[in-house]
């Protein structure tokens, strides 16, 4: 057993006692309970053995402390939106850069007017998480469904325009990790290693 545990170990094991000193000619007491020093001061010896009885009671006693609720579950969806609504709220952002971030998460509003040339579907990848894994957790979340809504929805699209539609995602997690709303519920970057 190492030094440190034994002297912990001693400390714990240690009955408290009321002690004293004399200072100034006159008595000091004080005691060691559970590992912490608590001063009564100059006072009577009745006095200091009252207080330290209350100390003791109140240590011993105390009321246990409530059960923390478990956070809830964290979802990519929760942090996708979150970090679009981060996006536009951000004054530093043209709107070239906020479209650029919104198109492939949430998609843009449709275009009033009609365009005359073939225009092909374009499902952004929070409306495909939304049908394909509803809720999903981000301890199960990875690069693997990044590369599965790219091959679903943009196979045979240029390698520049995917790698486009990946990057806002990925910014979305290395935004979300350094965010201290989420910190407990995300320790690190699930697509660290998602290349673009």
């Amino acid at each position: 057993m190492a030094k440190s545990e034994k002297s912990a170990k001693s400390k714990q094991l240690r009955q408290p006692t009321l002690k004293h000193r004399i200072r100034d000619g006159r008595d000091y007491f004080y005691a060691n309970i559970k590992g912490a020093q608590y001063v009564f001061g100059y006072v009577s010896r009745e006095d200091a053995e009252r207080l330290f009885a209350a100390k003791q009671n109140e240590i011993v006693n105390a009321p246990p402390e409530p059960p923390q609720r478990p956070l809830p579950t964290l979802t990519v969806q929760q942090v996708l939106t979150r970090f679009v609504q981060w996006i536009d709220l951000d004054p530093d952002k043209a709107d070239t850069t906020r479209d650029f971030y919104r198109r492939p998460i949430v998609g843009l509003p449709k275009s009033e007017k009609p365009s005359k040339r073939k225009v092909r579907p374009f499902v952004p990848f929070l409306e495909w998480l939304d049908q394909k894994h509803p809720a999903l957790p981000v301890s199960h979340f990875g690069p693997m469904y990044v590369h599965q809504w790219i091959k679903e929805q943009f196979d045979g699209r240029k390698l520049n325009y995917r790698i486009a539609l990946m990057r806002p995602i990925k910014a979305a997690f290395a935004w979300a990790v350094d965010q201290p709303e989420f910190d407990s519920r995300l320790p690190k970057n699930p697509l660290k290693g998602l290349k673009v």
